[in-house]
């Protein structure tokens, strides 16, 4: 075929492209090959280093949630009361005061709480004026106290509105366990949200990741809390919830 070109070829032109058609050795076209397959594989690199370099300072943070829930029998319960009195005289509304707590000290006394485990505070006075602006004085006590018959708690909290206490406390379960049931509820909760992590890290092709951040919160263990309690039983719940975040790449 180089032939035929060349015989189409001016005289002038048809030798010298004769002389470059054999002048073109095997190894020349080799070297071409390299030198592209070279220039291509330069261009690979630096768009894949480019991207790989986009990906790593730019990576998805994303928090994940888990909650953790354990089971507790309480062995202790912590109530709070308050009481009140009000007189003209200072001195009788102190007194009044005084003689309600020592009361309710021994109504505490005979429903099996040790008096060890019983804490009044100091009387506090408050003048008001009434409707016709007389002065009254208020004096108020705080009792708290701890027991361990936790199956009576409803019926003692009964008891003491019945004998005339104000602001009864919902009652504040503990266990001698609970630290470590508290951790182990923890422990249940991160794995939760790691557990999530993962299935969102494979859907998504991050395969590379990194804890940044936990936050924790504990529900209490009153009964008016979002935990459950079960005072006829003497069981309440720990809940831990967690906020995990990570970066992910």
């Amino acid at each position: 075929m180089i032939n035929n070109i060349a015989q189409d070829l001016p005289p002038e032109l048809a030798s010298d492209f004769t002389d470059f058609n054999k002048n073109e050795t095997p190894s020349e076209k080799e070297d071409f090959k390299k030198y592209l397959i070279l220039i291509l594989g330069a261009v690979f690199f630096l768009v894949f280093g480019f991207i790989s370099y986009q990906l790593i300072n730019s990576p998805l943070i994303i928090a994940f949630t888990g909650v953790g829930d354990e089971s507790v029998t309480a062995t202790r319960a912590i109530i709070s009361f308050s009481i009140y009195a009000a007189d003209a005289d200072v001195l009788v509304a102190v007194k009044t005061t005084r003689d309600k707590a020592n009361a309710f000290k021994q109504l505490l006394i005979n429903n099996k709480i040790e008096v060890k485990d019983i804490s009044i505070s100091e009387v506090s006075v408050n003048p008001s004026l009434t409707a016709t602006q007389a002065v009254v004085y208020q004096s108020a006590v705080t009792i708290s106290f701890k027991t361990t018959n936790i199956s009576s708690l409803d019926d003692l909290v009964t008891l003491l509105y019945t004998n005339g206490a104000l602001q009864v406390s919902q009652p504040v379960l503990s266990s001698d366990d609970q630290t470590i049931l508290e951790q182990k509820a923890l422990a249940e909760a991160i794995s939760e949200a790691k557990g999530k992590a993962n299935i969102f890290a494979n859907r998504n092709f991050k395969f590379v990741k990194k804890i940044i951040a936990i936050d924790q919160q504990t529900a209490g263990t009153t009964a008016s809390s979002t935990t459950s309690v079960d005072t006829s039983k003497g069981t309440f719940s720990i809940v831990k919830g967690v906020s995990v975040t990570y970066k992910m790449w």
